[in-house]
């Protein structure tokens, strides 16, 4: 069993980890300027979400995870985007189906706000 100091270390070294792994650049490289797509996923489910974009005739790219009831922001590199069009996906941890935002058009430059709702198929995107 972990003490009370354990769990403290554990915590920070999870941080570091998670710092380490660039996770705010989400998927891909680093971005060049004006060519980088900025994705807010709010996360207004209580489970947390690993969320993934999936570029017109391409793989799955995994951006993230969200944890329940909060808000993230990651960095899609241009390249993610193909032909302009994406698909936006969250799976929530432990199962219990998937919410997507179906097809969007994205242009580098501009934000993306994915909604994922407690009721998964509810689930959008907006994109500015």
């Amino acid at each position: 069993m972990l003490g009370k100091r354990g769990w403290i270390g554990l915590a920070v070294l999870l941080g570091l980890l998670a710092a380490a792994c660039g996770g705010a650049q989400g998927a891909g490289e680093g971005p060049t300027p004006g060519s980088a797509v900025q994705l807010v996923v709010r996360n207004n489910n209580f489970s947390d979400v690993t969320v993934y974009a999936v570029p017109q005739g391409g793989d799955p790219q995994r951006v993230g995870m969200v944890s329940g009831t909060q808000t993230a922001t990651f960095t899609l590199r241009a390249g993610l985007l193909g032909a302009g069009q994406l698909r936006l996906v969250a799976d929530p941890l432990g199962g219990g189906g998937r919410g997507g935002s179906g097809p969007i058009t994205v242009s580098p430059g501009q934000t993306i706000t994915f909604t994922v709702e407690p009721l998964l198929g509810s689930s959008f995107a907006v994109v500015q």
